[in-house]
């Protein structure tokens, strides 16, 4: 009990450090210059990400069960199955078989034998309510641990629900178009909108907020997603967005870490670079990213961008242990789960298996491999590099327990 008041302790210390090098005030709850970037609710929330009782039990994501009492019971197979974020697709035996919508027998057995941490639906998967409510409470009784259930529900331009034919639910114009016509709070209403209708549909996990800074004078992936051009305004809606998510109970995931504003190229075709300093990018594309922090997300997503100025020529932020661990987990001090961005998307594939993706993956620091192009050679190259002492299993242990943790707030684990 000492031991674990002590590590309270020190995070809420290194935290309060982390704020003040980000140039956020923690005791007025503001970034200077952006009035509401940190209101109280995602004070609590921070609170209680380090341990510390939440001044008051308003959230739905409380915790119901005890992380650390499931992690001693679990084999390696099981934390290393919780590491992996995959589509239904990647359950059968031809992981292009797109249009998964319902859980047949093979994808229940795999399931079984490659015991994944979370599933996320796309398009393919959804065709109406009824159906998806099925494949989603199927899912959940076929994992042995409950499992993290996620879309890209963004609002605006990337809706995988609300642009299926099938449902009847609020359509939003375009991210900055919302931001420039109704701010925080028009924002804050569709982050609890979004995570209103995928509870109902038993989906936990909103692959949302974009944190991205759109570049004025760029056209890329990202410009008609990300909310703005002015980081400290991107900073305040992206904070806006959790709240309303996080007041559904729905987990959030702030992406592209370190930004992909001013990367011209789609990562989906080939590696991203940036054309910015680290230095650069803490003083612009960084900030939204420390905002999603102070508010509490459960997921920062991981891109693959290359900063240039690190000495990474080809590395991107996704399999660098330097942006990984060093800067995300480090200089920026986030506690939460580190995910990969797609691992079958043209950026990796062109230049890496899926086995050495999944490996690098782990070794960089994050906690959740997102999408393998081969779901089970990825998992078996991880957890042969575990057998053979190339990865210890104190660090899947620490991605387990910070998978687990989260999957408690969400009331997941009963």
């Amino acid at each position: 009990m000492k031991k674990a008041k002590r590590t309270a302790a020190a995070a809420a210390a290194f935290l309060l450090l982390l704020l003040s090098a980000c140039g956020i005030d923690p005791a007025a709850g503001t970034v200077p210059g952006v009035q509401g970037v940190l209101p109280s609710f995602a004070a609590r929330r921070v609170s209680a990400w380090i341990g510390q009782a939440p001044a008051e039990a308003e959230s739905p994501l409380s915790q119901t069960a005890s992380p650390e009492e499931r992690l001693s019971g679990m084999s390696l197979r099981e934390k290393v199955g919780q590491m992996f974020f995959v589509c239904p697709e990647a359950l059968t035996a031809s992981e292009e078989n797109a249009g998964a919508y319902a859980l047949s027998e093979e994808m229940r057995e795999t399931l079984q034998d490659y015991p994944a941490g979370g599933i996320v639906l796309f398009s393919d998967n959804i065709q109406d309510p009824d159906q998806l409510r099925a494949l989603t409470r199927d899912l959940q009784q076929a994992s042995a641990i409950p499992l993290f259930i996620g879309a890209d529900e963004e609002g605006g331009k990337v809706v995988r629900i609300a642009s299926a034919p099938g449902f009847s639910v609020t359509q939003f114009p375009l991210l900055p178009e919302l931001a420039a016509e109704g701010g925080t709070e028009a924002v804050r209403e569709m982050g609890r909108t979004l995570g209103g209708y995928l509870q109902e549909y038993g989906v936990n996990t909103d692959f949302a907020p974009v944190a991205d800074v759109a570049d004025p004078d760029q056209t890329n992936i990202v410009s008609d997603r990300a909310f703005g051009t002015d980081p400290q305004e991107v900073s305040e809606l992206v904070t806006a967005e959790i709240e309303g998510l996080h007041e559904t109970g729905t987990l959030t995931c702030a992406k592209h870490y370190p930004g992909h504003g001013s990367a011209a190229e789609d990562t989906h075709e080939s590696m991203g670079h940036i054309p910015k300093t680290w230095e650069e990018l803490r003083q612009s594309d960084l900030l939204p990213f420390a905002a999603a922090v102070s508010a509490g997300t459960e997921f920062i997503m991981t891109g693959h961008l290359v900063v240039e100025d690190t000495g990474e020529e080809e590395t991107p932020a996704s399999l660098s242990p330097f942006l990984v661990s060093e800067k995300l987990r480090g200089e920026l001090g986030y506690t939460g789960i580190i995910i990969t961005d797609s691992l079958s998307m043209g950026a990796i594939t062109e230049s890496y298996d899926s086995a050495s993706a999944a490996v690098l993956a782990v070794k960089a620091g994050n906690d959740m491999l997102l999408m393998p192009e081969d779901y089970t050679d990825a998992f078996n190259a991880v957890l042969e590099a575990v057998e053979n002492g190339e990865i210890s299993e104190a660090r899947i242990d620490e991605s387990a327990r910070r998978i687990l943790q989260a999957k408690a707030k969400a009331g997941l684990l009963q």
